[in-house]
């Protein structure tokens, strides 16, 4: 009787994890579904979305035709979109990008005439520079990132960083450490700023803003979170890697508060050292309050010492107390760290546990760290592309290497642990085959022929291909999006450049020019 009792118990229990896959998987494969619809309302019913297991825990899909319809499969919403988008640029001859779409499908979806199945090398399929959500996406409305979701996914994005509301968290958490609402609105910055702040290069610059766009933004994030949440795409939200007002060093006078200089002579923000008492009770206020907000979360970003700045501070110990708090809230919390400059240093990644880190390569294009740096040292890394400085508006990128370096990347066997490919453009919107190319890579192993790609790019992006037409992208393909002279960004207006008497060619609006 003992034994049928737990024969029985264990068939529910399995019964019971079967019907939960089953619910979860139901609720992706409806948002899924939204994406479709949106994307191609007239012909949504035409499309079979169906969910299937991981190929050695990464993210596969599927394609085929059945019965008139095109059936597509994924092991995740970002993994079915990606084929539903697959489906789309190679058998119907459709075009999806930032800057317009061309989806004139024909009445009878082309079929598929061999089945296709395609996994991602990759863990992590990342997405935005913290510059990107002011160069891009300042003023953006709930339109305009209900369609930039869907675009992620259908570009196979599984982890993004999101940022959006962080003025609420920082309003509530310093009003629960005493500050005054003065000292609150001196410490948040302007709608234009709000990047340089959360990396700790600025505070207040631009404000103060009002509680009503404080409160509208938190509303914006909460509909962004759902989403993202809906489609699989996890967030990286903002954590508290020891940044605090400068306001702090006086209310605080026996906490360990420090100055650390300033950027582009701007004051940085004071950091609290992680080994004073306040530091464990500023992070659980910011990240009680976080979640209040925002939900629960996994993935954390924040940089001590991004671009410069400084404070007599062990790395070490700061880094395994900014970690250890982020772990006390969530046990399973990852740090996202940007490869930037000399960040991060050896000697704050040596306090850090390396199942609980990633790091993002922001470079790679041009300066990639990972070979120079040991892999990482074995910690996780994502190689990404920035190709986009300051949002400028341009035709560049080096479609080359973005066809040849991850793929040699992934073969180099001093690549350590590396788990993924992102994109990390200071501003969006501009240079759709170079990114279009970058998602696509998030799923191959080899560079495609690009004479070829190029021809094909045009070819959907337009309808059809006329000689002219693919010479010019072919032109293209070797001059602004095939720089093998040094170049590192789009080459900008002459009216851009700081006057002078001997103005150089490169136009960049950064490039330090001796004044007159």
């Amino acid at each position: 009787m003992k034994k049928h009792y737990l024969a029985l118990t264990a068939m529910l229990a399995v019964l019971c994890v079967c019907a939960g896959a089953r619910a979860q998987d139901a609720a992706w494969l409806g948002a899924a579904s939204g994406v479709v619809k949106r994307i191609a309302p007239q012909h949504a019913a035409k499309f079979r979305l169906q969910a299937i297991a991981r190929e050695k825990g990464n993210d596969v899909f599927e394609l085929e035709s059945r019965n008139g319809q095109v059936v597509v499969r994924g092991s995740s919403a970002p993994a079915l979109l990606f084929g539903f988008h697959w489906y789309l640029k190679y058998y119907a001859n459709a075009h999806v990008s930032w800057t317009g779409d061309q989806l004139a499908l024909p009445p009878q979806l082309p079929p598929v005439p061999k089945k296709v199945r395609m996994a991602s090398p990759y863990k992590y399929r990342y997405m935005y520079n913290y510059c990107t959500f002011n160069y891009t996406m300042s003023f953006w409305t709930w339109e305009q990132w209900e369609r930039e979701l869907d675009f992620l996914a259908l570009n196979g994005v599984n982890l993004a960083l999101s940022v959006v509301g962080q003025e609420a968290v920082w309003r509530n958490t310093l009003r629960r450490l005493g500050l005054s609402e003065d000292e609150i609105a001196r410490f948040i910055p302007g709608p234009g700023f709000q990047a340089w702040w959360l990396m700790s290069n600025l505070e207040g610059w631009g404000g103060p803003v009002s509680q009503e766009w404080i409160e509208n933004r938190a509303a914006l994030q909460k509909k962004i979170l759902a989403r993202m949440r809906e489609l699989q795409i996890e967030p990286v939200l903002q954590g508290f890697f020891s940044m605090v007002p400068r306001a702090m060093i006086k209310k605080y006078p026996r906490a360990r508060i420090l100055e650390t200089g300033k950027w582009v002579n701007m004051d940085r923000p004071a950091m609290l050292d992680p080994s004073d008492p306040l530091f464990a009770q500023a992070a659980a206020i910011w990240y009680q309050e976080q979640r209040a907000l925002y939900g629960d979360a996994r993935f954390f970003g924040g940089d001590p010492f991004h671009e410069g700045g400084g404070a007599d501070i062990n790395l070490t110990r700061a880094g395994r107390g900014i970690q250890g708090a982020m772990r006390a809230f969530e046990p399973d919390a990852v740090w996202v760290l940007q490869a930037w400059q000399s960040n991060p240093k050896k000697e704050l990644l040596d306090g850090l546990d390396k199942n609980h880190t990633l790091i993002l390569d922001l470079f790679g294009e041009s300066n990639p760290q990972w070979k120079r740096r040991e892999g990482f040292y074995g910690f996780p890394w994502v190689w990404n592309i920035i190709s986009n400085f300051g949002g400028n508006t341009g035709i560049y990128g080096a479609l080359w290497k973005v066809a040849r370096h991850p793929p040699a990347a992934l073969k180099d066997p001093k690549r350590g642990n590396m788990a993924g490919i992102g994109a990390m453009l200071e501003g969006s919107m501009q240079d759709d085959p170079l990114w279009d190319l970058l998602f696509e890579m998030g799923w191959r192993t080899e560079p495609p022929n690009l004479d070829t790609w190029i021809s094909g790019f045009a070819k959907r992006r337009y309808g059809k291909l006329t000689p002219g037409v693919d010479r010019a992208w072919r032109t293209l393909k070797d001059t602004a999006y095939g720089p093998k002279d040094g170049k590192r960004a789009e080459p900008e207006s002459p009216f851009c450049a700081r006057p002078g008497i001997n103005i150089s060619q490169d136009m960049n609006k950064f490039r330090r020019i001796r004044p007159v």
